[in-house]
């Protein structure tokens, strides 16, 4: 069994504005999880630095920003993580039952990385909700929600490695259905940068998929389908990152254009391989800049593989 670490509250002197209600965020954001719900309304999550203004300590906590369609912002602290605590690596999505976002979030009361889960109903959010609280740290999740159930993702450390988990909880109350679980990735079929022929399986199309990138050098990418039903995980393949891919983010694994494409971010491009009938294809590159972001860029892909679609049916 693995120790978990303990770490002393981040000691400051500042009484800062933030906490009393006034200032501008500009923390960090996790790449992709801009989410528009269907109002209009953009949402996001930053972690910021929470400086208490009557008691002397500091720490990561999250703010979360909503730009309605006529443009105003507003920003407020997630209640629950402007504390002595630190909360690091918020994952936003959409519920598609209630239009509202759901976070999930790893937070360190000292004790160790545990996962945690808010949403928004109204104008107030939930009281942080422990997902899980095991014998090792939590960290990098990845969440998805069906119709009725919140499927979440992360990378555990044991003590004897960095392994990828998942488990699946009720949409309404956040109640674990299945697992947590390991999903084995060490006998997956692996696609080089270079493309993978008929060898690597074709990924079903009645499926979900998640995935995530392996911490380390390798920096590996592995997706796999998920369904709702409390079944172990079927298909896992990997990917090799482009060369000049460095540090990955921003995945995505999904069907655009009638094609599954596999997709990430690295730096100011955005890398794909695209799965054809003779296998995926070599990874390809799209630079970012100015309004051409990620999304746009994702759009772009779907808008070509629809318009060869299109051809290639009237032929």
């Amino acid at each position: 069994m693995m120790l978990r670490r303990t770490r002393p509250f981040r000691a400051s002197l500042a009484c800062v504005a933030l906490a009393m209600g006034a200032a501008s965020f500009g923390g960090t954001l996790q790449a992709g999880d801009r989410r528009l719900d269907g109002s209009g309304t953009l949402h996001w999550v930053t972690v910021e630095t929470y400086q208490h203004p009557f008691v002397s300590f500091e720490s990561d906590a999250l703010v979360h920003h909503a730009q309605a369609s006529d443009g105003a912002l507003s920003q407020n602290w997630i209640p629950g993580t402007d504390d002595p605590y630190d909360d690091r690596s918020p994952r936003l999505v959409i519920d598609p039952v209630t239009d509202r976002p759901i976070v999930v979030w790893v937070r360190d009361e000292g004790a160790g990385a545990d996962l945690y889960l808010t949403r928004l109903a109204g104008d107030a959010w939930s009281a942080p909700r422990r997902l899980l609280s095991t014998t090792a740290d939590e960290s990098a999740p990845g969440v998805s929600v069906t119709r009725d159930r919140i499927h979440v993702h992360w990378y555990q450390d044991d003590g004897s490695g960095t392994e990828f988990h998942r488990a699946i909880f009720a949409r309404r109350n956040a109640m674990l259905a299945h697992g947590p679980e390991r999903i084995h990735v060490e006998d997956a079929p692996l696609v080089s940068d270079k493309g993978g022929g008929p060898g690597a399986p074709s990924a079903p199309s009645d499926l979900t998929y998640e995935g995530g990138i392996e911490p380390g050098e390798s920096g590996r990418i592995f997706i796999w389908g998920i369904r709702d039903e409390p079944v172990p995980v079927g298909y896992v393949l990997g990917f090799m990152p482009a060369e000049d891919a460095t540090a990955p983010s921003d995945l995505s694994a999904r069907e655009l254009g009638g094609r599954m494409v596999l997709s990430y971010r690295s730096g100011s491009s955005l890398f794909y391989t695209i799965e054809e009938d003779t296998g995926w294809t070599e990874t390809r590159r799209l630079e970012l800049g100015g309004e051409f972001d990620a999304a746009e860029a994702r759009r772009e892909i779907e808008r070509s593989l629809m318009r060869r679609e299109f051809v290639q049916g009237s032929e």
